[in-house]
């Protein structure tokens, strides 16, 4: 067995740097949180979609007209100040929704809140569990990372839905290990809310020639179109696919910018394209990325570093990516740990810590910028949203080139400082 580079007192340091990484985080999180309040944020969005379902309209769920209508009742002052912010999500996230609507958006929020805290804490356990069988050394700097992580919190305070995009991918990557292909599309086929990203995970299948999972994508994608068409007709497939037009075409209005994307398109419009022409290349490099997937997954490496490849293609390279998104990124670190782990050879994390601590002190540009006089304060969140991203990448990349098993015992596994 390899010994690890990863020695002692690096270690320390590193599990040190992150620690106070963390503590940092949730602090400035804490003080986010009660000071910007419920109003605002994407959970509107959800709950503007749940009403018009539980008001007996939903065949007009992507209505425009009935969307800001019903959104002006639940945050007035945010849609007068931003405009409406539309329902693009297919229906069923409508109907996961609909309890919320018993409550005030106020209350529905912080209910919200809380499931995605659980939702979290429920990640952070699984993957404990999951390291501590295999590599206990893993698990620390693993779990404070994840808790580190700005695009995390970002989502918290938006009140979208990243954090169970990210546990839906953790439940397929650990399925697709251990070959448990009705799990892997029963989880492919939920993520599928988020069309752009999880196309990767399709063609990953396809590439593999996964039949049997990706008879579970199509069933499971087939069970809730089935129930939505029963309930709001037919056309609600339509209505949602020209939605999904309504958004890819829309710029400077219904709360899409490209300027503020952490994505290859967010990369042009911060090199001065046009919002026209940079969704057209962005586009471009979407399907170079689903083909870039393709071939990934004809390639003998683990399925770890090529899940976490996959994981990154998505985030970079979705056309329409915000920085909550880009939560999806962790998957990629959890992936080249694994690579690692199962060749014997202890993951060093000593490169995490940089971007990490360069996308906390990206988040608050505007203190540093603004008596600079540069106002596009998107540029340094998005830069280290690459930098985290590319490193995520070629720390995958290396781990490529020490093909190791599948899985490993966990004797066979020792920390050797």
């Amino acid at each position: 067995m390899r010994s690890s580079k990863f020695t002692f007192t690096s270690g320390r340091l590193v599990r040190a740097s992150m620690l106070v990484l963390m503590v940092v985080m949730i602090s400035v999180y804490i003080i986010r949180q009660t000071t910007t309040g419920p109003y605002g944020t994407d959970t509107s969005m959800f709950l503007t979609g749940a009403h018009i379902l539980t008001s007996g309209q939903g065949a007009g769920l992507y209505d425009l007209a009935l969307e800001t209508k019903v959104q002006s009742g639940l945050d007035k002052v945010a849609v007068s100040a931003f405009g409406v912010l539309p329902f693009n999500y297919p229906p069923w996230i409508a109907m996961f929704f609909s309890p919320l609507t018993l409550f005030a958006l106020d209350k529905a929020y912080y209910i919200w809140l809380v499931a995605q805290w659980a939702i979290l804490i429920g990640l952070a356990t699984s993957i404990w569990s999951y390291f501590g069988k295999q590599h206990k050394v893993a698990t620390q700097p693993l779990v404070m990372a994840l808790f580190s992580f700005v695009p995390i919190f970002q989502a918290f305070l938006w009140g979208q839905m990243s954090i169970v995009l990210l546990g839906l991918w953790w439940w397929a990557f650990v399925s697709w290990r251990e070959e448990k292909w009705s799990q892997l599309g029963v989880a492919i086929g939920l993520a599928a809310f988020k069309p752009q990203m999880t196309i990767l995970l399709v063609v990953a299948l396809v590439a593999q020639k996964r039949w049997r999972a990706l008879g579970y994508v199509v069933a499971t994608q087939a069970a809730l179109w089935g129930l939505a068409m029963l309930l709001l007709g037919p056309q609600i497939l339509l209505s949602y696919i020209e939605m999904l037009q309504v958004s890819s075409s829309s710029f400077g209005k219904f709360g899409f910018f490209d300027s503020l994307m952490m994505n290859f398109r967010g990369l042009l419009a911060t090199g001065g394209i046009g919002p026209e022409l940079s969704v057209r290349i962005a586009l471009l490099f979407w399907a170079l990325s689903i083909g870039a997937t393709f071939w990934l997954w004809r390639k003998p490496w683990s399925v770890a570093t090529r899940f976490g490849m996959t994981a990154v293609l998505a985030v970079l390279f979705s056309p329409h990516l915000y920085i909550h998104d880009a939560s999806l990124l962790m998957i990629a670190v959890v992936c080249a740990s694994v690579a690692y782990i199962e060749q014997g050879v202890s993951p060093d994390f000593r490169w995490i810590v940089v971007p990490l601590a360069a996308l906390l002190v990206a988040l608050y540009s505007p203190i540093y910028l603004r008596p600079l006089g540069i106002t596009n304060y998107g540029v340094p969140l998005i830069l280290a949203t690459w930098l985290f991203g590319l490193g995520a990448f070629f720390w995958l990349v290396s781990s490529r080139e020490r093909v190791g098993i599948e899985r490993i015992e966990a004797a066979e596994v020792s920390y050797q400082p």
